[in-house]
């Protein structure tokens, strides 16, 4: 059977060499750098592009990572013959200017109606060919170099960090004369080339950028027709699986294979369906390594029975259908596209099995496993190019390195390792060793960088020093070299923070063992730096950037928030187009019209912030430890804790002396204490547990480590968690053996009074950071000048029902719509907070009166409005006493995320519609200048799932300091106050209230959180951390509370 390119084209990750007609030998998909928003670009081939008929034409596709990954920025075409005319209608008339490593070309203003976006057009003739590319503003550098490339007058970038600005000026080129057809356009924009889009998200799973793969791949599932095929969508729910699980989006990943699960069972086409099911076996297997469930594991990978059926081997059939001479180019006319798929399939299915095997000891059976792959590898590198299966022989040679270490035969293990960096960077000759897998068409390419490498080559590099680090015989200084070599190609890939290396591990256990022995300012700052490498989640990122951004006055400002906002709202609008119902073509076209309003307008916002420096002036590498020193008071340090696979690390920066160290326990077994204290402050018992004193001092001393002494005494402590304190309240810590004994020695007869227990929120000023860029952006961040000091939210009135139409029905988060009278009842059955806690926070800080907006005013829709007209922007103190929702799921509503509790108000024709919940997008979008938020209500730190994460806007949602905290913070909170649990509403909450702002008249804001908490401390009736613990600061808690003329007022009474 022939098959065609288009064909070849859908398997992804089998790029084909490029045909013989061709002007150059290009791969099917190259780094083009960054964008004018500073997002990594690719260009991909196009294979069914209908701009290009011609059959020897080549068409590459520009994509830029963002929340419309799927859709793409850029086109640009290599045409042997002549080109297609520009459309007179859409276009601009021409002019002539001048391109880098081109020169002069053509260039008009066009509206592009495949991407229904205005488009800057360029056209050129060199060597016989014709060249034309078409791109938005923000694409206009990668565009260049993408049609450098494909004249053959530039090699692709080798990294995709590097900025690309465009050399073409574009000021003044006439617009387009004709109108145009904008319905076309919209129909043309929206149709989605799933081929290309499986081909994609495969080859980013493929390569190991896998956030990225995840964001195309959903971004692809949302944009799907109702038509669609069930088949092509499932292989892209599936390939949505396994990059959602390789990001530890487990949640997600699940439902992804329902879906996908659920397609299978409605095909007609048996024969790809039985290749997806077997595809299905192989991605549950790799999610279950994932999971690190090795058992399960092996089941899911187990043998298909291929052995006792060698016709229906993909391999077999491979071999037996191969011509007799010829290479790959000969091979294409009789290989089928299936069977290419099948051969990658069970080549990754019996490595996985390897993995697996080895993981739980079994070096032979891992071998076996991995000696099964590699006929799979030699067929597919007779059909298709190397640098397809680069990536995979990569996996293969790393693999059979771990068992040769395992073996105990080091050197062999090493050679593997050189073997597998040697595929990835363009089947580099080692000398005096010819490495295994190796085909004749490698050799040809020999020295090109594969576009497969990615992260892969810092995993690889990483990997390769840690074996070089247990090898005897190799000195600690030449290890350490190795390893910054692969942290830095982690950092320049991309990647950093999407998924942990377990070598790294390794790589800071000698950095903490070599500390020990002689501590040096080098291996510090080496440390500090490898923790950013893998620890820094991608949240953190966003929220640097947006907390630079948002603070800035003026048409910038807005803009940023504009973007972010529009950001949120595309990527729930994603999600909640994959989930709809594929019958309810209405709904559908509802939110693609939004979608594509929303994208106009992303386009348009981007346009403006790209102009601005300002807007990419956040740094995207790691602080150093002196950044970190230069902001630090005096007494105060930064508690950084990081737990990889096994083990957790901790990191303590003071402004004159540090510490690095692995806590001396397994990751799990430091988890299970951090789990035994948080459930001995509160359970589902209904009764009030006995703390567990001795757990929170043990928990102290491994976090602690060899610091214990100089946190235990510390002024102030910015803690960076992550692991054990990533539910726990780090102030619920004790920090001495003394107060520990003296506690047991009362406990007979006052077993709830621990207000002689040492713990560490009652003499320390304490705050959480997201990450270190984050930590530093806020502490620089100035003061409000907001001109008002205080406002309160709260006291949420009853939903009305008299008046409302029985059939009223209202949106509750995403995929679900419920009747208006059946949520007014459930809101009505929960006692909304008082606002009397509004007027003694009010007072206590010494505005009495303040403004309050409360029962109905206190709708989501007022607060939203009030909001847009920048009426909170006015005030320094935000305070909210409602109820917090975590994100629940109920009925058929899919998810209903973080929120505050307001007033539901009754629907209104033709106006915004209430659902009674500040959800945490509303939230983000909400316009302050706030040195305080304060959320005094039920757990408001209450963290989002992957999934309701996304569907409130958000692409990474991690359960820690997620939520509503993060919410506020790009609202643009210097600081935001937050509970771990719910709190009870009682005299006691109040006076810890009142303690806090009076304490904030004069202090710092974490010095008044430490002194109202040490006040309930000391009261034995209440001394318990369930009354006082919940309470924690994320922001900078070395600002004041009230700034500018109003604190210096303060001071003067």
């Amino acid at each position: 059977m022939i098959v065609t390119r288009a064909a070849i084209a859908a398997l992804g990750l089998l790029l084909l060499a490029a045909p013989a007609t061709a002007r150059a030998p290009l791969p099917d998909g190259f780094i083009t750098g960054r964008d004018a928003n500073g997002e990594p670009c690719t260009a991909s081939r196009s294979w069914n592009d209908p701009g290009a008929p011609d059959p020897f034409a080549r068409a590459f596709a520009i994509t830029c990572r963002g929340v419309a990954a799927s859709r793409r920025q850029g086109i640009v075409y290599a045409f042997p013959g002549a080109a297609p005319a520009a459309d007179a209608a859409l276009c601009g008339a021409p002019a002539t200017r001048q391109m880098t490593g081109i020169g002069a070309v053509e260039a008009r203003a066009c509206f592009d109606p495949a991407l229904g976006l205005p488009v800057t057009s360029v056209r050129f003739r060199m060597g016989g060919y014709r060249y034309v590319g078409a791109a938005v503003a923000t694409a206009l550098g990668p565009m260049e170099v993408a049609l450098r490339v494909l004249a053959g007058r530039a090699a692709p970038p080798t990294s995709r960090d590097t900025a690309i600005a465009a050399s073409i000026d574009v000021a003044a080129l006439p617009a387009p004369t004709g109108t145009p057809d904008r319905e076309r356009a919209t129909v043309d924009k929206d149709r989605l080339d799933a081929a290309a889009a499986l081909q994609g998200g495969i080859a980013l799973n493929y390569r190991g950028l896998y956030v990225e793969a995840s964001r195309l791949l959903n971004d692809a599932i949302s944009r799907l027709p109702p038509g669609a095929a069930p088949l092509t969508r499932a292989e892209l729910q599936l390939e949505a699986a396994l990059a959602d699980s390789n990001i530890s989006q487990f949640d997600a990943a699940d439902e992804h294979f329902a879906e996908a699960a659920a397609l299978l069972k409605t095909a007609t086409d048996l024969d790809r369906a039985a290749f997806l099911q077997s595809k299905t076996a192989t991605y549950r297997g790799l999610d279950l390594i994932n999971r690190r469930d090795w058992p399960a594991a092996i089941t899911a990978l187990s043998d298909t029975g291929l052995a006792q059926q060698p016709l229906t081997d993909p391999a077999v059939l491979s071999a037996l259908n191969q011509p007799a001479t010829g290479g790959a180019a000969a091979s294409l006319s009789s290989t089928d596209s299936r069977q290419l798929s099948r051969l990658l399939v069970e080549a990754q299915r019996n490595w996985a099995r390897s993995v697996a095997y080895l993981a739980i000891g079994e070096t032979g059976r891992s071998r076996a496993a991995l000696d099964e792959t590699v006929p799979y590898v030699g067929q597919l590198q007779r059909s298709v190019s190397p640098e397809a299966v680069a990536a995979l022989k990569s996996r293969i040679l790393r693999q059979y390195g771990r068992i040769a270490a395992r073996d105990g035969r080091a050197t062999d293990a090493v050679a593997d390792f050189d073997c597998a960096l040697a595929t990835l960077q363009g089947d580099r000759e080692i000398p005096g060793k010819t490495c295994p897998l190796q085909s004749d068409a490698a050799a040809r390419i020999r020295g090109e960088v594969s576009f497969a490498a990615g992260p892969l080559i810092a995993e690889t590099q990483l990997e390769r020093a840690s074996l070089r680090a247990r090898t005897p015989g190799v000195a600690d200084a030449d290890v350490l070299k190795e390893y910054d070599v692969a942290v830095d190609s982690l950092i320049r890939s991309g990647a950093a923070g999407g998924i942990v290396q377990p070598s790294m591990e390794a790589y800071l256990d000698l950095l903490s063992r070599l500390h020990a022995k002689s501590p040096t300012a080098d291996l510090e700052q080496r440390f500090f730096r490898a923790i950013q490498a893998v620890g820094e989640p991608a949240i953190a990122r966003q929220v640097a950037q947006l907390q630079t951004i948002v603070t800035a006055n003026g048409a910038l400002g807005a803009k940023a928030r504009d973007r972010a906002e529009i950001e949120r709202q595309i990527i729930r609008l994603r999600y909640e187009i994959a989930a709809l119902d594929p019958s309810d073509t209405a709904g559908r076209a509802r939110l693609e019209a939004d979608r594509g309003i929303a994208e106009a307008a992303l386009l348009e916002a981007n346009a403006a912030l790209a102009a601005d420096p300002r807007f990419r002036a956040v740094d995207d590498q790691p602080t150093t430890i002196e950044d970190v020193r230069a902001v630090l008071r005096p007494g105060e340090f930064y508690l950084k804790v990081t737990r990889l696979r096994s083990r957790a690390y901790a990191m303590v920066i003071g402004r004159e002396k540090s510490f690095i160290y692995a806590l001396d326990a397994p990751a799990a077994d430091v988890d299970r204490i951090a789990r035994r204290v948080r459930a001995s402050i509160r359970d589902d018992s209904g009764r009030l547990p006995f703390f567990d004193v001795g757990a929170s001092y043990a928990l102290f001393r491994l976090i602690a480590g060899p610091a214990e002494s100089t946190l235990a005494t510390a002024k102030a402590i910015v803690v960076d968690p992550s692991g054990p304190l990533e539910n726990l309240p780090a102030g619920v810590l004790v920090t001495t053996i003394d107060s520990v004994k003296r506690y047991l020695a009362t406990k007979a007869a006052r077993p709830n009074d621990y207000s002689a227990v040492a713990f560490l929120g009652a003499g320390t000023e304490l705050s959480n950071a997201l990450s270190p860029r984050s930590f530093l952006i806020t502490r620089n961040l100035p003061a409000s000048t907001a001109p008002r000091p205080f406002i309160g939210f709260g006291e949420n009135a009853p939903a009305r029902l008299a008046q409302v139409p029985a059939t009223a029905r209202i949106a509750v988060g995403t995929g679900c719509d419920i009747g208006y009278a059946a949520l007014a009842e459930v809101m009505n059955a929960n006692k909304p907070v008082s606002a009397h806690e509004l007027g003694v926070a009010a007072a206590a800080l010494g505005f009495p009166g303040a403004p309050e907006v409360t029962r109905e005013d206190f709708s989501d829709v007022a607060v939203l409005a009030n909001s847009a007209r920048g009426d909170y922007r006015k005030f320094q103190v935000v305070h909210f006493a409602t109820h917090g929702v975590p994100e629940t799921r109920t009925g058929e509503c899919t998810r209903i995320p973080p929120s505050l509790v307001t007033t539901l108000a009754p629907p209104i024709a033709g106006g915004p519609v209430s659902d009674g919940l500040l959800s945490l997008s509303e939230v983000a979008a909400l316009d302050l200048d706030a040195n305080l938020v304060a959320l005094s209500a039920c757990e408001t730190a209450s963290g989002v799932s992957g999934v309701g994460g996304r569907l409130s806007g958000q692409d990474e949602s991690a359960a820690t300091l997620d939520g509503l905290v993060r919410a506020f913070i790009t609202a643009n909170a210097r600081a935001v106050i937050a509970t771990y649990w719910q709190v009870p509403a009682s005299v006691q909450t109040e006076m810890l209230i009142a303690d806090f702002y009076t304490a904030g008249r004069s202090q710092t804001i974490g010095a008044a959180l430490r002194d109202a908490q040490r006040g309930v401390i000391a009261r034995p009736d209440v001394s318990h951390p369930y009354f006082w613990g919940a309470y924690f600061l994320v922001g900078d808690g070395s600002k004041s509370m009230l700034s500018g003329p109003i604190a210096t007022a303060m001071s003067t009474q």
